[in-house]
């Protein structure tokens, strides 16, 4: 056996249910979800609008029937991490994701996250871990959550492709759900091992498909948040990342949102939305970063250090 199989997951080894199994338990997920999601109505980019006023959007906006709609800034998305387990340990991971990390996304967890994003008019998402397939029910997270989405990222770096059965699930799973797309982490920040592999594959089966480049993946980019907080490079003392993320939200395993897409700031759980009315929420957190005098990532961690533990006491119960 190669010797980097040995810090792939074992917990992969779990999910040995039939496909008909799996595909029973998604239809129960979905019909519940869909039940419970017919009432409420999505909010306008109105109600959740954060640009500065003298640059707010027109009336003649049209919604999701832009052709834009996936390139515009004020699309409300979400990047969701379903697990901090991973088959590798790089220098650059804000989330410390590891092959001995051990969170993991439930099932209950999903639904609500999926429910939470219809009700509140988030439908492009990105699903990331760690990574994905170290989840021991990957196959039926990634399925639930990509429930209605118009467009899901699932994030990768490609060590899929030394695993036959996983490949053949995830094959199968891009098949039936063409809104899914993968995105191949392919940089000196990985190792890179399978990728070509991963690559080939996706190029065989005509799957939906991108490669972060070496190119894009440069240290300029790094924010030093987690493992990577001491590779401070120009980009984070001179900008936020979030000036160009700012309809992006992150919720992890249990639910909790955080307006850093890299995981601070943590101010709410997507418990309290199931039903709709977070774009106030959003609007009143985001509208306070925006007017707050932080001009860089640095700048904004330096904060975090001081106030980040006050301001994330209330939840713990999420």
């Amino acid at each position: 056996m190669n010797k980097h199989n040995n810090t792939f997951c074992s917990n992969t080894k779990k999910d040995v249910r039939s496909d008909s199994s799996d595909n029973q338990d998604n239809q129960n997920c979905f019909q519940e979800i869909n039940e419970r999601s017919f009432f409420f109505k999505s909010p306008s980019r109105c109600d959740f609008c954060i640009d500065p006023p003298k640059s707010s959007c027109n009336e003649k906006c049209k919604e999701e029937r832009c052709k834009n709609f996936l390139t515009c800034h004020r699309v409300l998305k979400s990047i969701i991490r379903i697990t901090t387990k991973c088959t590798q340990l790089c220098s650059h991971c804000a989330f410390e994701a590891s092959p001995i990390e051990n969170k993991f996304m439930k099932i209950k967890d999903a639904q609500d996250i999926n429910l939470f994003c219809l009700n509140n008019g988030i439908f492009v998402i990105s699903i990331m871990g760690g990574e994905f397939f170290c989840h021991p029910l990957w196959s039926q997270i990634i399925q639930i959550l990509s429930n209605k989405m118009k467009f899901v990222r699932l994030v990768s770096n490609g060590d899929w492709a030394s695993n036959k059965k996983i490949t053949e699930q995830l094959i199968n799973i891009m098949y039936k759900h063409p809104n899914i797309k993968i995105s191949l982490s392919f940089d000196k920040w990985h190792t890179n091992q399978f990728i070509n592999t991963a690559i080939s594959i996706c190029e065989k089966k005509d799957l939906n498909f991108d490669i972060e480049c070496k190119s894009e993946g440069v240290e300029n980019t790094i924010v030093p948040v987690g493992r990577a907080k001491y590779k401070s490079h120009f980009f984070s003392g001179v900008a936020k990342y979030c000036s160009s993320h700012r309809y992006t939200i992150l919720i992890d395993e249990r639910g909790t949102i955080s307006y850093c897409p890299f995981g601070l700031w943590r101010y709410d759980c997507i418990q309290n939305f199931l039903n709709g009315g977070f774009s106030k929420r959003f609007k009143f957190v985001g509208e306070t970063f925006r007017d707050a005098e932080i001009y860089s990532c640095n700048n904004c961690i330096r904060l975090f250090n001081k106030l980040g533990e006050e301001f994330e006491k209330d939840l713990d119960s999420c």
